[in-house]
């Protein structure tokens, strides 16, 4: 009697790694311009959600404005130019502490003060603030974990 066939086992699939997302490189300079800068507080949001998703349009005329977005003291968007095509960024909430998003002037565009609108998904929630700053003063957004308003 022949021997018993081995079993064929399936090829098993590879996934190519995909890449991290690169640590945002930011000037010093920038980071010592934010710190001089005060932050009026735009809205403070309570959520039960684990992340939320910001989309920060022009809020009206196109004008060049550009934006810095810094998370916790991170900059999570560099230099950008607002546009009525919204950019989205996702980030985590943590129940154990206060987070803080500060959108920071890069310049005035062209029609002085910066402006956008800046939609906040948070949950089942959305929030529409409309956010301006300037050189010398910094849009400030406080999420805390809690009950939902």
């Amino acid at each position: 009697m022949p021997p018993a066939p081995k079993p064929v086992e399936p090829e098993k699939k590879i996934e190519p790694v995909k890449p991290a997302e690169p640590p945002v490189i930011v000037a010093p300079q920038l980071v010592k311009a934010k710190k001089e800068r005060s932050s009026k507080l735009v809205r403070t949001i309570l959520t039960e959600a684990d992340s939320i998703r910001l989309f920060i349009y022009d809020n009206g005329e196109i004008d060049n404005d550009t934006v810095t977005v810094f998370y916790d003291d991170q900059v999570v968007l560099n230099k950008y130019m607002i546009t009525d095509k919204a950019k989205v960024i996702t980030l985590p909430i943590s129940k154990d502490r206060e987070h803080v998003v500060e959108l920071f002037a890069n310049n005035l565009g062209t029609i002085p003060p910066n402006t956008a609108l800046v939609v906040i998904v948070a949950g089942k929630k959305r929030y529409e603030l409309f956010a301006s700053y300037d050189l010398k003063t910094n849009a400030k957004i406080v999420f805390r974990y809690g009950k939902e308003e």
